[in-house]
Formats: C-alpha cells, structure tokens, sequence
C-alpha cells in the first residue's frame, strides 16, 4: 500500500493532462460565462451522459493495462471491477470522487462528481498517444494543464483585515450563503467583525484570516481557528475560491495548502459546517464525513 502510495504521489508531483469538452483552458477574462456554461452541463441528466462517455474511455484503458479503483477517499482499491457495476456508479452520480490508476502504464485519472473533465496524471508519450485517441472518439479533447506555482496561505494582520471583509461579504452574497437582509446586516456589521477581529490576537486558540495566493495573485481565502486549549480541533469558519479561479481541483489544491499550514501549528483534525449540497459534495470528496448538526442547525 505504502508503495502504490508514493506512485501515486509520484504522478501527481508530474505533468498534468485535462481531458475535457472544452478544446483549451478557459480565458480568466471569460469567467463569468464559463460558469455559467459549466452549470448548464452540470444539471444531472446531462452530467450522467458525461460521466457515462467518462466510464467508457476508462473501460477501454483496462482492455490495456489492470484497473485499481477507489471511490470517495477509499484508503482500499478495487481491481478491474465490473464494467457495469462502474458505468452505472458513475451513470447514477452516485459517488463523491473517483480516482483510478493503471500501474504498467503508469497513469492516474482523478474525477470529481460534478466536473465535466478528467483529470490525467502521466508523463509517457505512448500513453498520451493512446488517451488523445480515446477522447477524440469520445468526443473530449485532452490538454495540458498549466504548470503553475504552489499555492501558499498569507496570514492578514488584524490590521489589515477591511479588504478581507469586503471579499468575505461578497462571497457569502454571491455564492447565496445568506439571502435574506438580516443576515446581510449582521455578517457586514461591527458587532460580528469585532468578535473575530478580537480573537485573532486572543492566545491561545487565535482565530486566523488568509488569502490563498498562486504566482503572487491571490485566488482566495479562509479563516479558522485550531483549538489549542482543547483537542487540537482545527474549525473553518469560512473557505472560498474567487471565481475566476474555479475548477482544475483549486480547491482541493487550497485546501491541501490550508491543510500543511495548519499541521505545522498543531492541528489534529478539522471540522466545519455546511449547508449546500454542492458545498457538501466538495468536502466528503476531501474525506470529510458529516457528524449531524450545530445548535443553529447546521
């Protein structure tokens, strides 16, 4: 296990390859559009058509080489399964992700419950040959990933903090985390941010605000607070991408950054609410579990 771990971790250290309906990565500039585009495919009778061209291309590699499958953050691998059994999980949406290797190829293919694309980790030109020929019967196209920096977490001094609120009011808005007025009020108000600004010098148990920034650029932000005084508890309090910046497992690539950073001061394990289904989805496909509800019902 440990060995097709570190293959694993090897390929994704790699080159990056994108497999998708689209030709070439969208401009940034074309954000707005592309999103709205991407809900369109994402409506579930036309995801399950995808998914199910998707479980094809897949099918057809394990014709070539063995195929190790795991479904939502499964630590244990299933070989060669049922080709019905696996077109139909994916068919259904029945799964949070999807990640599956093929060790004599050396291949590994990532896929997220709500993506249109796949995402391919290899770095052997017969291989590539034989995947642009898969997409292209299938109607995909694969290319390249930008090869880009590491994301990292820059902390916000708690005098510093207005421009993040002003993106934090903003996400919660545009992203219909709150709706009505009242919530409005009370998340852009003094008395809500002068509660956090406060604890962000409290020692221990510090509440923390950070931008996450890739190649000097800042594509998002979180804060959180990892409970010393207790068990170690690391609580997010809020995490988003900016829009622009969406798709191509940015947030799972923030969250990992998030995830080291946090390690280092000594949290143990993480918790956080959530109401949305999409937003339940992106976590459960990080290994998070649901533990019911808060006091507020969340």
């Amino acid at each position: 296990m440990e060995e097709l771990k570190t293959r694993i971790e090897k390929l994704i250290g790699g080159p990056c390859w994108i497999m998708d309906i689209l030709p070439m990565r969208v401009p940034k500039e074309n954000a707005g559009q592309y999103a709205a585009v991407e809900r369109y495919y994402q409506d579930a009778e036309r995801l399950s058509l995808l998914h199910q061209k998707q479980a094809e291309i897949l099918l057809k590699l394990n014709c070539y080489d063995k195929m190790s499958v795991s479904f939502d953050s499964c630590p244990k691998w299933q070989d060669d399964p049922d080709p019905e059994c696996l077109s139909a999980k994916l068919k259904d949406l029945s799964f949070q992700n999807l990640r599956v290797y093929y060790s004599k190829m050396q291949i590994l293919i990532d896929l997220d419950r709500d993506d249109t694309w796949l995402t391919v980790y290899t770095d052997h030109p017969e291989q590539l040959d034989l995947l642009d020929r898969l997409a292209t019967a299938n109607g995909f196209f694969l290319w390249k990933a930008e090869q880009e920096t590491a994301i990292t977490v820059e902390e916000i001094p708690v005098d510093q903090i207005s421009s993040f609120w002003d993106a934090h009011i903003r996400y919660l808005i545009e992203d219909e985390i709150i709706t009505d007025q009242e919530d409005i009020d009370y998340f852009s108000g003094n008395p809500y941010r002068h509660i956090l600004e406060a604890h962000m010098e409290r020692v221990p148990d510090t509440q923390h605000m950070a931008w996450f920034v890739r190649n000097n650029i800042r594509i998002g932000a979180a804060s959180w607070c990892t409970f010393h005084s207790e068990d170690g508890k690391c609580f997010i309090l809020d995490f988003w991408v900016f829009p622009p910046y969406r798709g191509d497992q940015t947030g799972h690539q923030c969250f990992h950054a998030l995830e080291e950073y946090t390690w280092k001061d000594g949290a143990a394990y993480y918790a956080l609410n959530s109401q949305k289904e999409n937003s339940i989805r992106f976590w459960k496909s990080l290994g998070f579990a649901e533990a019911g509800t808060d006091e507020y019902g969340m």
